[in-house]
């Protein structure tokens, strides 16, 4: 990004002026992108090459996919949004469709550099942020354990390390303004996450000045969807980072909207007494995910809605703010 300011300064600064205390991150990125395609002279998603396995990562595999996520980018900055977050929270993982690591790392790769692409062909890329997205485990199990935090086959902090090593340094390889590690149903991946950070940050050749959140997947107003409590994984984030070197931002996404001011007042109180640290919102519309169907629940929520982000102790904090499961169009109710 061509600016003065890098993503990480900007969670990190002090000042008290409003000019740009809250910014906007795209949302919804898969609903759109489903919306495009459904729209799109190719079909898909109706084409066999969306697979529930990878979700919108799928795109990254064609050539007529990666044209729609570059559209889908370019929507959301046309709309207002100042983050865009990679079509990669789903993908990195060799598996039955991704065949091999080459095109795993490639898949990656393309990503973080179609983001990148839309916010030059914007032309006020020094305003935009790229942020790489990464899944937790449950994600790439594709079978809704991001909303439960059950991980039978993880037995430690160093499998999920391991779990996630290639992903984080490949992606860090491609130098985004940022990197989040997103729906964390469990105080363990958090810790596994900050630890790896924490490895990857005394490598020479990643990028310093890469800013870097975690963004948990709550149950309610004060609980991660394993049940522990939202405290507990601050508490490892103060316990591992005391000074805000690793992680610079810290937020809650993919959950109910009505839980939202609960949660973001346990974390604004965590932030009084703690080193200065960006917050980040964005839930979802309160749809549940149905993990055997693999479709949102009909009639379990709402689809467009207008965050209301005035009064409460957490305004003083630096905020990224939208919501899943809307459309770009959501945006211009939040400007």
């Amino acid at each position: 990004m061509t600016t003065t300011t890098t993503l990480k300064d900007w969670f990190r600064n002090t000042s008290d002026s409003e000019n740009k205390k809250i910014m906007l991150l795209d949302g919804g990125v898969s609903t759109h992108l489903r919306d495009l395609c459904g729209q799109h002279p190719k079909g898909h998603p109706l084409r066999a090459d969306w697979y529930p396995e990878l979700w919108s990562s799928s795109l990254l595999m064609t050539p007529d996919g990666r044209e729609t996520i570059l559209k889908g980018h370019q929507d959301w900055l046309a709309a207002g949004t100042q983050i865009l977050t990679t079509v990669t929270y789903q993908c990195g993982m060799v598996n039955a469709i991704v065949k091999d690591e080459t095109t795993a790392t490639q898949m990656l790769a393309d990503g973080v550099q179609l983001a990148r692409q839309a916010t030059q062909h914007n032309g006020k890329e020094e305003d935009k942020f790229v942020v790489a997205s990464m899944g937790c485990y449950g994600a790439a199990l594709a079978d809704g354990s991001e909303y439960t935090g059950h991980y039978p086959n993880i037995q430690s902090e160093q499998e999920l390390q391991d779990f996630h090593r290639r992903k984080t340094l490949t992606l860090l390889q491609q130098k985004p303004d940022g990197i989040a590690l997103e729906t964390v149903p469990c105080v363990m991946e958090c810790r596994a996450f900050i630890q790896l950070m924490q490895e990857l940050q005394q490598q020479d050749n990643n990028d310093k000045n890469c800013a870097c959140w975690i963004s948990f997947a709550c149950r309610n107003g004060h609980e991660l969807n394993d049940g522990s409590k939202l405290e507990e994984a601050l508490q490892a984030i103060q316990e591992l980072d005391p000074e805000a070197t690793i992680i610079h931002a810290i937020g809650v996404n993919c959950c109910d909207s009505q839980h939202i001011l609960s949660l973001v007042q346990i974390i604004a109180d965590f932030l009084v007494s703690t080193a200065r640290r960006g917050v980040i919102i964005y839930p979802n519309s309160g749809e549940e995910w149905d993990g055997q169907t693999k479709e949102w629940k009909q009639g379990t929520g709402y689809v467009t809605m207008k965050m209301c982000l005035q009064n409460g102790s957490w305004k003083r904090w630096r905020l990224l703010n939208v919501l899943g499961r809307t459309a770009a169009t959501t945006i211009h109710h939040l400007e």
